[in-house]
Parts: C-alpha cells; sequence; structure tokens
C-alpha cells in the first residue's frame, strides 16, 4: 500500500512551519523570565568599600579614663576567704552589638552570623588554616555568653576562657606575663565576674575585676580589655575581610564566566531557532512513515527483480504479448521504485533536520543548566562576601560605655 502523497505533503509543511511561526527561547520554555543580575550588588559592594582595611592591620587604640567610685557593698559571691584580701574592683561596660543594623533576613541576624563564623572559621583552623575562634565545644569565644557556659560556669571557667583566647593574641600583643598569668590562673575564677545585660536585643558585657590594690585591679580589666580587643576581634576582621574579599572576587569572576557562557548560549540558540521545528509527535509519525514507504519501496524491488528474471527466462524468443506486458509490469515498477525513493529520501532528510534540531536543543538546555550553576555560584559567594562582611562589623572592638574603667572600693558583706 502506497502512502498518500499528501500525507507526505502535510507533514512537510508542518515540519518547515518555523519559518513563519514565532518559536520560544528555551528561557521563556522553561520559565526564566527574571532578568538575572550581571555584576554584584552595590550594597555588597558598599559593604565592602566602607570597611577601612588600614586600621584592621594595627590594634585598636584605647583612650579610656579612670574614674574613682564610691565604695561599693559587695555581698560575698564565693566561700573562699581569699576574697576578702580584694580590696577594690575595676568595673566597665562593653557595649555590644549596636554597630549592626538588625536586618530582616534570617541569613544576616546577629545571631546567625555568629553561628556561621564559629562553624566555618573552627572548620578551617582545625584543617590548619585560620586559628580557631571557639572553645573545645564549639562555642563562639567571641560571644562571652554565660548561658552557653562559656564564661562563669564550673565546666568552663574563666581560667579556661583566656587559655583558649591567650594563644590566639600575637605575643607582641599580649599584657604582661604576671597579668597572663593571673589571667589563665585560678585565681580568676574567683577575682573575675563577668555578665551579659541583654535589653531590647543589644547585648552589654559587664566586667568585674577584684584585687587587692587600685593598680592591680584596674591593670588586670585593662589586661581583659586588651586581649579580646587583640586575640579576637582584630584577628576576626582580618580574616573575615581576606576571605569575603575572596568570596568578592569569585562572584565578579563569576559574572565573567556568565557573560562568556551566556553569549555562547545565545549562539545556539539562534541556530537552534533557525532550525526545522518539528515536534516528538510528528517525529514519531515521520518513523512510522519512512517504515511504510521503505515496505512500499522493497515490494517494488522485488516486482521490478522478478519481472527482469521472466524477461531473462524469454532470452531471445521472439516479442509477443508476454514480452510487452512484462515490460510494461517493469517500467511501471521502476517508476514507482523511483517516486517511492524519492519519498524516502525527503523523509529521511527531515528525520534528520529533526535529530539535528533535537540535538541542538539539548545542548542549548545544558547550557542554559550549566549558566544557572554559575549563577548560583555567583549567589553563594556573594552571600558569604556579605556575611563575612557583616561579621566585620559585629566583631569591631566594643567600646567602653561612657569610654571609663570605674575603680571602686569594696566593703565586703554576708
Amino acid at each position: 500500500m502506497k502512502t498518500p502523497i499528501w500525507t507526505l505533503m502535510l507533514c512537510a509543511f508542518f515540519a518547515l512551519s518555523h519559518v513563519t511561526s514565532v518559536r520560544p527561547t528555551v528561557a521563556q520554555e522553561i520559565g526564566a523570565d527574571e532578568k538575572p543580575r550581571e555584576r554584584v550588588p552595590d550594597a555588597i559592594d558598599k559593604l565592602f568599600k566602607d570597611i577601612d582595611a588600614e586600621s584592621l592591620k594595627e590594634p585598636p587604640k584605647r583612650d579610656y579614663k579612670v574614674a574613682k567610685g564610691a565604695e561599693r557593698a559587695v555581698k560575698l559571691f564565693k566561700t573562699d576567704p581569699r576574697l576578702l584580701e580584694n580590696k577594690f574592683v575595676a568595673s566597665a561596660r562593653l557595649l555590644g552589638m549596636r554597630n549592626i543594623s538588625r536586618d530582616p533576613r534570617p541569613d544576616m541576624s546577629m545571631f546567625h552570623l555568629e553561628g556561621q563564623m564559629v562553624a566555618e572559621l573552627t572548620e578551617a583552623g582545625l584543617k590548619g588554616g585560620v586559628p580557631r575562634f571557639s572553645d573545645p565545644s564549639g562555642h563562639s569565644l567571641y560571644s562571652g555568653r554565660p548561658s552557653r557556659a562559656i564564661i562563669g560556669s564550673v565546666k568552663t571557667p574563666i581560667r579556661a576562657y583566656f587559655s583558649n583566647v591567650v594563644p590566639l593574641c600575637p605575643k607582641e600583643e599580649l599584657p604582661s606575663k604576671d597579668v597572663v598569668d593571673f589571667l589563665t590562673s585560678a585565681e580568676s575564677d574567683r577575682d573575675i565576674v563577668w555578665t551579659m545585660d541583654q535589653t531590647q536585643g543589644d547585648v552589654d558585657w559587664i566586667l568585674e575585676v577584684y584585687a587587692a590594690s587600685e593598680v592591680a585591679a584596674e591593670q588586670r580589666l585593662a589586661a581583659v580589655i586588651q586581649i579580646l580587643d587583640r586575640a579576637l576581634c582584630r584577628p576576626l576582621q582580618r580574616i573575615c575581610l581576606t576571605e569575603g574579599r575572596k568570596s568578592l572576587e569569585a562572584a565578579r569572576k563569576g559574572y565573567e564566566d556568565v557573560a562568556n557562557q551566556s553569549e555562547a548560549l545565545r549562539v545556539e540558540e539562534a541556530k537552534r531557532l533557525a532550525s526545522t521545528d518539528i515536534s516528538p509527535g510528528m517525529l514519531d509519525q515521520l518513523k512510522s512513515q519512512k517504515m511504510s514507504v521503505a515496505i512500499e519501496l522493497a515490494a517494488l524491488n522485488a516486482r521490478v527483480k522478478a519481472c527482469n528474471e521472466k524477461l531473462k527466462e524469454l532470452g531471445d524468443k521472439p516479442q509477443g504479448p508476454q514480452f510487452e506486458t512484462l515490460s510494461d509490469i517493469k517500467l511501471r515498477g521502476e517508476i514507482d521504485v523511483a517516486t517511492s525513493q524519492e519519498r524516502l529520501d525527503q523523509i529521511n532528510a527531515l528525520i534528520m533536520e529533526a535529530n539535528a534540531a533535537s540535538a541542538l536543543r539539548t545542548k542549548v538546555l545544558q547550557m542554559d543548566s550549566s549558566l544557572g550553576q554559575v549563577r548560583e555560584k555567583i549567589r553563594r559567594h556573594e552571600r558569604r562576601a556579605e556575611s563575612l562582611g557583616r561579621v566585620i562589623l559585629l566583631c569591631e572592638p566594643l567600646p567602653l560605655k561612657d569610654n571609663q574603667i570605674t575603680v571602686s572600693p569594696v566593703a565586703w558583706t554576708n
């Protein structure tokens, strides 16, 4: 049975209809309507431009005053008679967490940033990279929250805290040896009281250091502030600045890759839009018709072959009705073979075009997917850069309230 010529013409018409129809791009097909960014957001760029990198190279300068306070009545808070030898207390309030905006985004909140800082920098420290900024249990040394049992608890006393912090401080920036020895000894557990005051989201650290003399009390409290500044704040800021800049540069490099890949994608997309637009259903019909025409062609070739064999049997016999009939059948068969072969060639050409278009579409989809992965990698670099930039603000050395340390005489009570 011959394949109707109108069926083939209809298939060819639909197959070539891309010339007059408007075809969607791959990006439109997958719903990527939002125009992607082409560079690092201005807010992240500004975050790092506003950071004074030169100031982070030096220890913070403290120019506070020492005030003499009135005598304080203090109830004995430990059953240790040596506590009574302390006649003075130096106190200060460190104003924390005010210099970072209260961002409504959960991943940019103060506590999320601190958690990220501890997780990332601790992991790097364990691998021999940046110093560790957490205690052995993985808690932030910077936060200093009694609720986390870092400071002032039985499990991790004051001396344990400073034993973890002191090694992070450059040796040339440490206080005198006798003060360091005090901070890392059991005496610090007895003579230092460190509490946290959290009001309306603002977190303050309240430090009290008891000593036998005014000078010792002031020196020990000053040493605590010095170590916090130089062992935690500044090193953290420097590392976060370095790492943040790396992420920022990686994001910028990513946008260069995006530009190159986008141009390559545009070229391939133009090729795809200019290619034959044959749907999978139409391709299936063409393959079915190819099979039918191939069967028909095989039958016609068999008929022509049979005619040739019969004519060969007649040999040199005079031409008669049988010879003429066979010759007519053979001629019609050869004409039908040529026609069917032409139809088969047309179908094969359409199938090849459709396969090439399908391969091109697959290539474009893969390129678009690769481009999406690059953009997602850029977003991760941008989020990391922004987080580290905000951590730099979070870890700014904490200012002293009224920029002063107060030294007061102590009157112990029961």
